[in-house]
């Protein structure tokens, strides 16, 4: 799965994501989400660990 498709799965099922959940396309797959301070934008921003 590429990083394309993960954002178009987010955007097209209008997916809210919360730190500490666990996001992916299949059962297998497991990318954990992150809340912390923006590094290019002010603010707690949510990243996804790959």
């Amino acid at each position: 799965m590429g990083s394309t498709s993960l954002v178009h799965y987010v955007i097209s099922q209008d997916v809210s994501l919360q730190d500490g959940e666990t996001i992916g396309l299949s059962a297998e797959q497991k990318l954990k989400i992150i809340q912390s301070k923006g590094k290019f934008l002010e603010g707690q921003t949510l990243k996804i660990a790959y």
